[in-house]
């Protein structure tokens, strides 16, 4: 049963989207551990770390993801062969939302990192504000 369980998780942390999910998995739990009262507050802050690591990993690989969703846009273009007109409109505010996000994103960790001379709070709330409508528009879909 072990071997099976160890081949799995070698298939899944083999994919880009493999990563990424373990990735969140980790940090999502890290984050939520961090807020259990059973933890010292030195072991919550090391939780919060790691946490915050993962996110900013997460961050960085999703750089390379606006090549991906263009080409995920363009062939889906303005979605004519879609039959129902709510779900062609809302592949195409979640595919705008997306590229919204990304953009978003990028500014604000190249502002973090002082490349960019702007606050990256207004562009961090902006891209959850994508997020958000990219999820909502997916998740009707």
């Amino acid at each position: 049963m072990s071997e099976v369980c160890l081949t799995k998780l070698i298939e899944l942390v083999e994919t880009y989207r493999g990563h990424d999910q373990t990735l969140s998995l980790i940090g999502y739990g890290c984050k939520t551990l961090s807020g259990v009262s059973y933890f010292t507050d030195l072991n919550k802050k090391k939780l919060q770390s790691i946490s915050s690591q993962i996110s900013n990993a997460r961050v960085i690989l999703r750089l390379l993801d606006d090549v991906p969703m263009l080409g995920t846009t363009l062939s889906y273009g303005l979605g004519k062969h879609e039959r129902n007109q709510l779900i062609r409109m809302l592949t195409l505010a979640d595919n705008l939302a997306s590229h919204f996000y990304y953009l978003c994103e990028h500014v604000a960790w190249l502002a973090d990192l002082k490349v960019l001379n702007v606050n990256s709070d207004k562009f961090w709330l902006l891209s959850l504000l994508a997020w958000l409508i990219s999820i909502i528009s997916s998740i009707t879909t």
